[in-house]
């Protein structure tokens, strides 16, 4: 689990997504990736030691324009790694 949005930085700005000055306090309609990232990512358990690198991929692939629209179940499916490892 991450608990704090400073460590997603790096996977963000890999994945291309544009990381606010503060990441604790932004404007979402501005960075609307970074937010999307932030939400599903924080505190969230984590099947694996790269899934936020993985995860934020998955979230700097979808364009501008879907970001805002995109449902939870529709990112599982292009790929996001949430939730504990089966085993």
């Amino acid at each position: 689990m991450i608990a704090y949005p400073e460590l997603l930085t790096g996977p963000a700005e890999d994945a291309g997504i544009t990381v606010p000055e503060n990441p604790r306090e932004y404007n979402g309609d501005t960075y609307p990736h970074w937010d999307v990232f932030c939400k599903v990512q924080l505190g969230a358990p984590m099947p694996s030691w790269t899934a936020q690198w993985e995860n934020a991929q998955v979230i700097g692939q979808i364009p501008e324009d879907k970001i805002r629209l995109v449902t939870y179940k529709q990112l599982e499916k292009l790929g996001l790694q949430v939730g504990y490892p089966m085993p």
